[in-house]
Formats: C-alpha cells, sequence, structure tokens
C-alpha cells in the first residue's frame, strides 16, 4: 500500500564506517514520520459482529463460529469470549471475515447457555466488543 516517494537514492559512508542512506526527495522526511509513529496516535477501537452461531442457536459438536471485524487502521487480532474468559482465537479468512471451527465437547463448554461476544484488537492496542449473543451447548 505504501507508495514510493523518494526519486533517487544514494548509499553514504559514515566516518564510523556504516553505511545511510540520502535520498534525494524532502518528502520522505515527513513519509518516515508518519510510518513511525510521531503522527496522531490511533485511537479509533475496530468495530466486531458475530455472525455465526446466530443469537439463540443450540449447537453440539463441531460448530462454525464467524466474525465480521474493521478498523481505520487494521485489526491484528479477533478472539471469541464467554464473559471475560478468552475461549478461542480466530484465523483471518478475507480483509474482514475471521472464524474457527471449534469442538463444543470440553470441559470449558459444559452443556448450558452462554452469553458469547467477540473482540477485535487493533495494532494500537484499542479493544473492540461486539453486542453479546446467547448460545445453548447441548452434547
Amino acid at each position: 500500500r505504501a507508495q514510493p516517494t523518494a526519486a533517487e537514492a544514494t548509499v553514504r559512508t559514515h566516518a564510523n564506517g556504516h553505511s545511510t542512506p540520502g535520498f534525494a526527495l524532502s518528502d520522505f522526511v515527513a513519509t518516515a514520520e508518519r510510518w513511525g509513529g510521531r503522527g496522531a496516535p490511533d485511537a479509533v477501537a475496530p468495530t466486531v459482529r458475530l455472525t455465526s452461531p446466530a443469537s439463540g442457536s443450540t449447537v453440539s459438536g463441531y460448530v462454525d463460529v464467524t466474525a465480521e471485524a474493521g478498523d481505520n487502521v487494521g485489526v491484528v487480532d479477533v478472539g471469541i469470549y464467554i464473559g471475560s474468559t478468552r475461549m478461542i482465537g480466530l484465523t483471518k479468512r478475507s480483509e474482514t471475515t475471521w472464524g474457527a471451527r471449534i469442538w463444543t465437547r470440553s470441559a470449558q463448554t459444559p452443556n448450558g447457555t452462554y452469553s458469547v461476544t467477540a473482540r477485535a484488537l487493533d495494532a494500537a492496542g484499542n479493544v473492540g466488543v461486539s453486542s453479546p449473543i446467547q448460545v445453548t451447548v447441548k452434547n
């Protein structure tokens, strides 16, 4: 996504013996400052929504869990939570879709009804939380 900004580059040798690049266009400095984080910090939390299973579903065995997540810069992680406990991290399937196939027959998910949320994290550490869905596990 980054476009080159220097029309020409040279390599200079310092008196200390190491080489440093020299760039022909001054806008390289502005670009480097943006990349280096000197601009305004990212304060926008990602958005996330559970898309599968549907709220009110009864599940057993293997279940496909999917979420849609987006951010002004980029989402780096999406996890599924029951309460404050992270149950599983989802795998990025497309630019906005994250998912996993989970096994419900475990000590972590005995039969019962659970309030499930997804949490998305961006590179700046901002967290977005989905609206909860209710899922009943019946194995």
